[in-house]
């Protein structure tokens, strides 16, 4: 990821440029995870949100070999949610 480094308030900031793409996080190999969003609060959640998805990813390899789903059918559910329970 490429990092830009802008000065708010005197301190050098690194800002996101398009290493994530439309993703909040990424799970950095050996080092742990990285999480973004509009604010700090945003981030704290999706870093939260990543934790609970891998904690019941660990339980369900503990019951048996998970089903990965198609890239394709989780746009497909996930536009459907945000159609039905977004904010409107």
């Amino acid at each position: 990821m490429r990092q830009v480094w802008k000065h708010w308030n005197g301190r050098a900031c690194p800002q996101r440029s398009g290493g994530l793409g439309n993703r909040n996080g990424v799970l950095l190999a050996n080092h742990g995870v990285l999480c973004t969003g509009k604010d700090l609060a945003m981030a704290f959640g999706n870093c939260e949100f990543l934790e609970a998805s891998a904690i019941t990813y660990c339980f369900a390899n503990i019951i048996g070999k998970p089903v990965v789903l198609d890239h394709e059918i989780v746009e497909k559910e996930a536009a459907d949610l945000a159609r039905r329970y977004g904010q409107r």
